[in-house]
């Protein structure tokens, strides 16, 4: 089994700081049951349990599904969970890309309410939360495979390449495919 990745946690005082996403209080004799990959199973003095979703967990398990093509279950748990949209794409962009070409798409995302909402989450800029997964040289990597690969217009280049990907089933993503014009810059 491989070493779970080491978290930094910065000096900070999680009263002088309102959005943390290291600190959570919780009630005093709390104790941990069980944690799984994106979430954490607390047991309070009173006995009643309570499910809690750390981001950093969070954001952790987003990547890991994310390189492992599993875009579905990444999509459900950033809806879930109120995230910028544009973490599918910019964890991994080349993926995200090919992803889009092969097909796959098309397969795993069949309701177009959720296509809407992943073409309407597209921003220019990288997601603000990437610094909570990746490194600032990795995100300096994306930002440059921005500029080179898609003549620094991200929501362009997806567009068309989404649209090219539900040309498939133009009937059915009809919707979707106008979306992508409007969204266009």
């Amino acid at each position: 089994m491989s070493n779970p990745p080491i978290i930094p946690v910065p000096d900070q005082n999680p009263k002088q700081s309102k959005i943390s996403h290291y600190f959570r209080s919780i009630e005093r004799g709390s104790v941990l049951v069980c944690s799984s990959l994106n979430r954490v199973i607390l047991q309070h003095p009173r006995g009643n349990l309570e499910t809690v979703y750390p981001k950093i967990l969070l954001f952790f398990a987003l990547k890991k599904w994310i390189s492992e093509r599993r875009y579905k279950e990444a999509y459900v748990e950033i809806r879930r969970h109120k995230l910028d949209m544009n973490l599918l794409v910019d964890i991994d962009q080349h993926k995200f890309v090919d992803y889009l070409s092969s097909g796959d798409f098309c397969r795993d995302f069949r309701k177009i309410d959720f296509v809407n909402l992943v073409i309407e989450g597209l921003q220019p800029g990288i997601a603000e939360d990437l610094k909570f997964v990746l490194s600032e040289s990795e995100i300096g990597d994306r930002n440059k495979y921005i500029l080179e690969q898609w003549s620094g217009n991200k929501v362009d280049y997806l567009c068309d390449a989404m649209r090219s990907a539900m040309n498939v089933e133009k009937e059915y993503y009809m919707l979707c495919i106008i979306m992508t014009y409007a969204k266009k810059t």
